[in-house]
């Protein structure tokens, strides 16, 4: 949560990030996160300072770190929005997968970009499917070792076997399981092995290993691995053994531990057993803990059952002791015999321990049963007269007499002398203690009811996630499915029982499902795992979308079992393919508007390509009477292209296509020419029109001067339209300046209308003008400050309207602009043709252009540097010079008949590569560009064409030739 940028932006920011539910985090543009919010350190297992710089990264699984690293850079350096996928190792939790997604963002308060992202954990769905097959291995094992408990199996077999299943199901090296007892003499607790891995290293190890294998070895240094779960009673993981501190009592020989993981197996909160398992490739989590739980349960009740069975042993041991000593009736004896006869009075009674009735000895002699047992005593006589009745033993089990306290007997009837007589009718009731052995067999039971929850569980999350499972046996050719795959399919489980898995592929081909089938068999053959999806209908009509994963288990080099998953996936696919129609319709439009847009400019531009070009040819050589009528015509024609331009550089900002082309601009030069544009316009309505520049601004600055000006036309164009009486100023202010860059605001001011507050948003929209008498008779496309303010953002900077109605307007902006050096004048186009004339002599050109007006306006511009161009009017003459002449540049428009402007520039790049080739167009469409990037063409003379602009790109191609003098090369 720490945060190393407090500036109000970033603060407002972090603020809002803080109370987001999800993981979220800042990073500069260097890809250094400097912030993170609670839900990230939650997710990530790491503070704020372990997040700072590059730290964060130290926790991403090092087989993804290539990946990831190669994935930022290019974020970082292309400053575009991505989302990625890796592991982490969470210090608790293990490994985890997260999805990352982030996108640059523009602090345009202080003219800055970084990174936002956001972190999802998607762990569990990445491991439902491992999940849901280790769920299955283990239920089975549980199974297997209940079925092996109830047939009786002995525990030393029982036990390995269920080490056995641990090691594999955990994916461990080696392992031991146990119980732990505590010490007769200081109560102190000790392990003592059940079953143990045989890692025995030398001939001493060995030894020691025979030797306890079935009795069980003891281990009493709880300064260990083990010793943590015995004095903490809480599982205990290591990952780095090594360098534990509470690693003691290991052999200096002993296997190397890689990790290491103990769990304690407990019955009532007391701590019966642990299980411990070692070096698991990639560590041990928590995961795993909570995936074990159900084993812990069932491995305390087998430690609980084994101790009762030692007890038991122990007391068959006693009770062949006294059999030497006591009388046959005596040697029988368990827990409390009691002597009673026809008449129900109770002759004599033995007890092994007194404590255990719950009456003194003396009140059973000469008693019947009503005053022993009072209200109960009607349970005990219905079972005494059956066998009175029968002559036949009968056993029966009941709680103690005492609801309080917590003991179940069992009770055996067995007649002793059959006497006629009812007082000398003899019966032997043997009393049993079977508490542990009752609380054992209701331990079982609820695990039993637990599995059955799981695995309903199981079930209702395969029913909402959709997934059903499969496994074909192709030895005995038997087919099990889940309940889903069932739903899936719309096949009912009578129907499985009695169908082969081969059958089944046939009915899946019928219901459209042949990939399924045709896969299944490849990786039957090929032994190797599948993924299919696919279009189904099912035998009700239902059509969904079903992907399949099937993977062969192959023992002995032959495929045993084919199991996988079928997954229900209709509504992905169905969103897909509807995006994807989304996406196609969308494209669709673009491009009709592109063509639009393309067929207007060049039909509009090419006439007025001529319009411009004679005005600019009349400017070098007329008459002072003729310089107004030019300047007129100029400024007509100016403006209309300036209104094409609005619209077309529109389209291109909004498509993030339009560039800044940077010059070497006069400043006061350039605020002159603006000032004295409008100037006439200001004198008609009697306002004074002002300019002012700060003295400390540099004269000369690096910019897009087109842009500049369109900027600042547009403000003062405004200004003067909406200023009946005042003055109108263009103001610039120094900022700032370095070594390298200037910083000025540029304002524009008047005391016209104003705007009111409400509407000073609307009018940066496209074609939306304020809606109030006082403002509709002022004309206007409605595009000025549109493009205005993105014009500006282009720049990375934003424009601020301060404005009351009846006071006047003023809009501002901040630009950042570098200063000249001879370094960045070289890549600069020439300001004037003043010096260039007849220049370029030497270079031979040929011009294919169609339109007569647009071929006469090039044609002089042309001669005036020296050239005399060859003139072709379309392809077919443009091929017939080339067969004759050598060129070094082809000045080509695009759209011509029969061989258009492409066809040819393919022919020539092929034919005469030697032959530098410029397109002379009125097409300026950013399409048009790539197109013929593609074909390796990047010189492009847009129609109207700036003299300038064409100069620049014939001086380039005449350096590249080597056509230019040293004193030339200098005069550019």
């Amino acid at each position: 949560m720490k945060n190393t940028n407090n500036s109000p932006h970033h603060r407002q920011v972090q603020e809002v990030l803080q109370a987001s539910p999800v993981g979220a985090f800042q990073t500069d543009m260097g890809g250094n996160c400097f912030f993170v919010n609670r839900s990230w350190e939650d997710m990530s297992g790491l503070t704020s300072e372990e997040s700072l710089g590059k730290k964060w990264m130290e926790i991403i699984v090092e087989e993804d770190l290539p990946a990831i690293s190669h994935i930022i850079q290019q974020a970082i350096r292309e400053v575009k929005e991505v989302s990625f996928i890796y592991r982490i190792q969470h210090q608790k939790n293990g490994v985890r997968y997260f999805k990352t997604h982030a996108r640059p963002v523009l602090n345009k308060e202080e003219n800055e970009k970084y990174f936002l992202g956001y972190i999802q954990d998607i762990t569990e769905t990445r491991l439902s499917t491992v999940y849901i097959d280790k769920q299955n291995k283990l239920f089975r094992i549980l199974k297997n070792i209940q079925d092996r408990f109830y047939l009786g199996e002995s525990p030393y077999t029982l036990f390995n076997k269920l080490l056995e299943n641990i090691l594999e199901i955990t994916e461990s090296k080696f392992g031991f399981i146990g119980e732990i007892i505590r010490d007769k003499h200081d109560g102190q607790p000790y392990l003592k092995t059940l079953a143990l891995s045989n890692i025995a290293w030398d001939e001493a190890s060995r030894k020691i290993y025979e030797d306890t294998k079935t009795e069980g070895g003891v281990f009493t240094n709880l300064d260990s691995l083990f010793g943590q779960v015995i004095s903490s009673g809480e599982p205990y993981i290591s990952n780095a053994p090594e360098t534990d501190e509470n690693r003691g009592g290991t052999p200096e020989d002993h296997p190397r531990l890689e990790s290491f993981l103990g769990l304690p197996a407990k019955t009532k909160d007391q701590l019966v057993g642990m299980i411990g398992v070692a070096n698991r490739k990639n560590g041990y989590d928590l995961s795993l803990v909570e995936f074990l739980d159900p084993l812990l349960s069932t491995f305390a009740s087998l430690v609980a059952f084994h101790r009762l069975t030692i007890a038991k042993k122990a007391a068959d041991t006693r009770k062949e002791e006294l059999n030497n000593h006591l009388q046959s009736l005596i040697s029988s004896l368990e827990d409390i015999i009691l002597e009673i006869d026809g008449n129900l009075v109770f002759r004599n009674v033995w007890a092994r321990n007194e404590d255990i009735l719950f009456v003194p000895k003396e009140r059973f002699i000469g008693k019947n049963l009503t005053e022993v047992f009072g209200e109960r005593a009607s349970f005990f006589a219905d079972h005494i007269h059956n066998v009175i009745r029968t002559g036949k033993t009968k056993e029966f089990e009941y709680k103690h007499l005492d609801p309080a306290v917590d003991k179940w007997y069992k009770a055996k009837v067995t007649p002793v002398n059959l006497d006629p007589r009812p007082d000398h009718y003899k019966m032997a009731i043997f009393v049993r203690d079977i508490t542990e052995k009752t609380k054992y067999i209701e331990a079982l039971k609820a695990e039993k009811e637990k599995l059955e929850h799981t695995n309903l569980l199981f079930d209702f999350s395969q029913e909402l996630s959709k997934i059903g499972g499969w496994e074909n046996n192709m030895i005995t050719g038997k087919v099990v499915w889940t309940k889903q795959t069932h739903a899936i399919l719309g096949i009912s489980p009578e129907y499985i029982q009695q169908t082969t898995y081969r059958e089944l592929w046939d009915l899946l081909e019928e219901m459209g499902a042949g990939l399924i089938k045709e896969n299944a068999l490849k990786a039957l053959k090929s032994k190797k795992p599948y993924d299919v999806i696919t279009r189904i209908t099912t035998l009700q009509g239902d059509r969904k979308w079903v992907r399949s994963i099937g993977i062969p288990i192959v023992k002995n080099s032959k495929v045993i079992l084919f199991r996988g998953v079928l997954l229900d996936i209709t509504r992905q696919k169905e969103t897909e393919l509807m995006l994807e129609q989304t996406k196609n319709a969308a494209e669709a439009a673009a491009r009709a508007k592109t063509d639009f847009l393309s067929v207007m400019s060049h039909e509009i531009r090419t006439p007025l390509n001529g319009i411009i070009g004679i005005t600019n040819l009349l400017k070098l050589n007329h008459t002072p009477e003729q310089e107004e009528y030019i300047n007129n015509l100029m400024f007509s024609a100016d403006h209309l292209l300036q209104l094409i331009n609005d619209i077309l550089d529109l389209n291109k900002i909004e498509s993030d296509k339009l560039e800044l082309v940077y010059t070497e601009i006069d400043l006061p030069e350039l605020i002159s020419n603006i000032k004295n544009q409008f100037q006439s316009l200001a004198d008609a309505k009697a306002i004074k029109l002002i300019s002012g520049i700060d003295g400390n601004i540099p004269r000369k600055i690096i910019g897009d001067a087109v842009r500049i000006s369109q900027i600042l036309n547009n403000l003062v164009s405004n200004a003067i339209k909406f200023t009946e009486k005042g003055e109108v100023s263009i103001i610039l202010q120094h900022l700032s300046t370095t070594p390298t860059h200037t910083t000025i605001r540029f304002a524009v001011r008047d005391t016209g209308l104003g705007i009111p507050k409400k509407m000073q948003e609307t009018i940066f929209e496209s074609f939306k003008q304020i809606q109030q008498e006082a403002y509709r008779k002022h004309s206007g496309t409605g595009l000025g400050l549109t493009i205005t303010k993105k014009l500006i953002a282009l720049h990375n900077s934003h424009i601020t309207v301060n404005s009351k109605p009846g006071k006047g307007t003023e809009f501002s902006f901040d630009l950042t602009l570098e200063l000249p050096s001879e370094e960045n004048r070289k890549k600069l186009t020439p300001k004037s043709l003043t010096g260039f004339e007849n220049r370029l002599s030497g270079l031979k050109l040929l011009f294919v252009e169609d339109n007569r007006v647009n071929a006469l306006v090039a044609r002089k511009q042309l001669e005036y540097f020296g050239i005399k161009p060859d003139h072709a009017q379309n392809g077919d003459e443009a091929l017939g010079l080339l067969e004759k002449h050598h060129y070094h540049v082809a000045l080509i428009d695009l759209h011509m008949p029969q061989i258009d402007g492409y066809r040819l520039s393919e022919i020539i790049n092929r034919d005469y590569p030697d032959i530098h080739i410029v397109i002379f167009t009125a097409d300026i469409m950013t399409d048009v560009k790539q197109r013929l990037a593609r074909m390796g063409i990047y010189d492009i003379l847009n129609k109207p064409f700036v003299p300038t602009e064409m100069l620049s790109v014939l001086l380039k191609v005449a350096n590249n030739k080597q056509l230019l003098s040293r004193e030339e090369k200098t005069g550019m």
